[in-house]
C-alpha cells in the first residue's frame, strides 16, 4: 500500500467559538474555570489570584488579543479537540501561553510548535520529527499529542492543575517538588519564597487563569475586538492525502493555492514536496 502524509488546506466556514455569554466578577464563572482544573474556590482568596485580577491591565488584554489574531486558522479546530479528548476547556489557553498560537515558536530550549513539544517528549507521542517532516508545528497532530500528552499527567498526579504544572517543568521536577513541599497543594507549590518550583512554572497556571478571566470579561466583550471569541466566520481544516513525493506546486494548482499558501497550511513540511518515504 502506498504511504501517504496529510497536507492541509482551509476554507471559510461559519464557526462560534465562544458560545458563553460574558459575566463580569461573577463567581460561578471564577469557580467553574477553577473547579474544571481540580482547583478548590479558596484559591481565589489567595494574594496570587487576587494580585493576578488586578494586574489586568490593557497590555495584558492587548497580548490575549493578538495571540487570538495569530491562531484564528487553528482556533476551531483546537477547542473541539480539546473538548473531545475530556481535556479541561481551559487548557485551551495552554497553548496561547506557550506559542501565542504560533506554528514558528521556538524556545531557547529547542521546544517548538503550537504546543512547545521537545522532540524526545514529541516522539513519545507518535510524532514524527525527522528529516522532511516535524510534526509538532503540524497543528492538528501536535494538539492530539498535547491533549494525550495532558490526560497521562493527569492519570499520574491525579489532578489537572498538576498536569499542567508537569506539563510546564516535567513530571520529574513536579514529582521532586511535591515531595519536597510535602504537599500537592498550588499555593504551597507556587510559593515565591520556597522556589519549589522554577519561576516560570510557578506562574504558569497564574498565566491560563488570567487568559480564562479576561476571555469571561464583560469590558472585554465590549471592546471592538470582541469579535475574534465569538466570531462567525472561522475556517475549517480539510486533510488532503497525497502520494510520496508529490510536489505542493502540483496540489496548489488544483486548488488555486500559491505554493507559499500551501507552506504556511502545512507547516510540518520541511520541504515543497511531500517526503519521498514515511511509514504510516
Amino acid at each position: 500500500m502506498k504511504a501517504v502524509l496529510k497536507v492541509f488546506l482551509f476554507f471559510a466556514c461559519s464557526v462560534m467559538l465562544f458560545a458563553n455569554a460574558p459575566e463580569k466578577d461573577s463567581y460561578e464563572a471564577q469557580a467553574k474555570i477553577l473547579k474544571e482544573l481540580d482547583i478548590d474556590t479558596s484559591f481565589m482568596k489567595t494574594s496570587y489570584y487576587v494580585d493576578m485580577r488586578k494586574s489586568i491591565k490593557s497590555a495584558q488584554i492587548q497580548t490575549f488579543t493578538d495571540s487570538l489574531k495569530s491562531g484564528y486558522m487553528y482556533i476551531p479546530m483546537i477547542r473541539t479537540q480539546i473538548k473531545d479528548s475530556g481535556v479541561p476547556e481551559s487548557f485551551f489557553y495552554l497553548a496561547m501561553i506557550e506559542s501565542g498560537f504560533s506554528n514558528h515558536t521556538v524556545s531557547k530550549a529547542k521546544a517548538t510548535g503550537i504546543w512547545q513539544f521537545m522532540e524526545k517528549t514529541a516522539k513519545l507521542h507518535g510524532l514524527k520529527v525527522g528529516q522532511y517532516v516535524d510534526e509538532r508545528k503540524d497543528p492538528v497532530e501536535s494538539t492530539k499529542a498535547a491533549t494525550t500528552y495532558l490526560r497521562t499527567l493527569k492519570n499520574q498526579f491525579g489532578k489537572w492543575y498538576l498536569a499542567a504544572l508537569a506539563y510546564n517543568c516535567g513530571d520529574g521536577c513536579l514529582s521532586r517538588a511535591i515531595q519536597k513541599a510535602g504537599t500537592d497543594d498550588l499555593a504551597t507549590l507556587i510559593d515565591p519564597n520556597k522556589k519549589y518550583l522554577p519561576p516560570e512554572t510557578r506562574k504558569f497556571v497564574i498565566k491560563i487563569l488570567r487568559a480564562a478571566y479576561i476571555a469571561k470579561d464583560a469590558d472585554f466583550f465590549i471592546s471592538k475586538d470582541s469579535s475574534l471569541l465569538s466570531m462567525n466566520g472561522g475556517l475549517k481544516l480539510v486533510k488532503v492525502e497525497v502520494p510520496g513525493g508529490t510536489n505542493l506546486t502540483k496540489i496548489g494548482d488544483s486548488r488555486g493555492l500559491s505554493v507559499k499558501r500551501m507552506k504556511r497550511y502545512s507547516p510540518h513540511l520541511k520541504f515543497v514536496f511531500r517526503p519521498p518515504t514515511l511509514k504510516k
